[in-house]
């Protein structure tokens, strides 16, 4: 009962974070520091990749781009945010988005290859939780990358 007041507050605080348009900001802050990570990432062109905390889908369309083979799922527990990232990303044909969050991935287990989570991490709840679900959905020998900038 209490996470579910956790993740309706987050829920409706990033909704209105995407009506005002602070969705758009964030890629412009971290850009530079998601490219260099994305460089690192080893990106191949049939990876199957889950960012997670996705936001409006910024950097899922950076990493959809890259792979035009692959996959990426893009995962966010603001339905606003994934509206917009919907919107913005019609044109990839290798990109989705999913309103949901990290405690409880709506994915099947072992898929996903590379798991990417860029300033979200620290708004989970249950941050155990949320790594055993990524671990869950990542395939063997896969790897996860969570970016938190300290400033």
């Amino acid at each position: 009962m209490e996470g579910e007041r956790v993740s309706e507050k987050l829920r409706l605080e990033f909704n209105q974070w995407a009506l005002d348009g602070r969705g758009a900001e964030l890629e412009s802050r971290y850009l530079a520091f998601v490219e260099d990570t994305i460089e690192r990432m080893d990106i191949q062109d049939r990876d199957r990749i889950l960012e997670v905390g996705c936001g409006e889908g910024w950097a899922a369309r950076l990493l959809a781009r890259l792979m035009p083979e692959g996959l990426v799922v893009g995962l966010d527990v603001s339905d606003e945010m994934i509206h917009n990232a919907r919107f913005k990303s019609a044109h990839l044909e290798n990109l989705m988005f999913l309103h949901g969050e990290a405690k409880e991935i709506p994915w099947q287990s072992g898929f996903f290859t590379k798991v990417l989570c860029v300033e979200s991490f620290y708004y989970f709840e249950n941050p155990e939780q949320a790594l055993r679900e990524i671990f869950r959905v990542m395939a063997p020998g896969g790897s996860v990358w969570i970016l938190n900038h300290l400033s």
